[in-house]
């Protein structure tokens, strides 16, 4: 989702390792993503099937909703939802600031051409993979 912010990822990625089985963002208009898992339920989320997705499981596991100010960014699953978004004069190709579509940021706040390099091109690891 390209318009999460980073902080949004890291928080909601660092209220899994609290003992949660699930963590998500909740905006002031909804919940939405990024949505995070405790490595116990891989096994469980590996085994779904369908379009739901891993949303079927939300009702039966501990879910943490982490804070995050403002409205939920527009959900983008297609090249055409992309486009759209683009259109629309929201970016999404880094000279922004965005997140890029593997939902990391370079250390410069740019994503690279494969939304993973900072400034000096240099790889970044900071494990925010969703």
């Amino acid at each position: 989702q390209p318009l999460v912010r980073p902080e949004t990822v890291r928080a909601v990625g660092a209220a899994v390792t609290t003992g949660a089985s699930a963590a998500r963002a909740s905006y002031a208009d909804r919940a939405s993503h990024p949505v995070a898992f405790s490595p116990r339920i891989l096994e469980r989320l590996a085994a779904l099937t369908g379009d739901d997705g891993a949303r079927q499981l939300f009702d039966e596991l501990d879910v943490v909703h982490v804070l995050v100010g403002g409205l939920a960014p527009p959900d983008v699953d297609t090249p055409g939802d992309l486009g759209e978004l683009r259109r629309r004069g929201q970016g999404a190709d880094g000279a922004d600031g965005l997140v890029g579509a593997d939902g990391l940021v370079g250390a410069d706040g740019l994503d690279g051409a494969d939304g993973l390099d900072g400034a000096d091109g240099a790889d970044e690891a900071d494990g925010a993979d969703e």
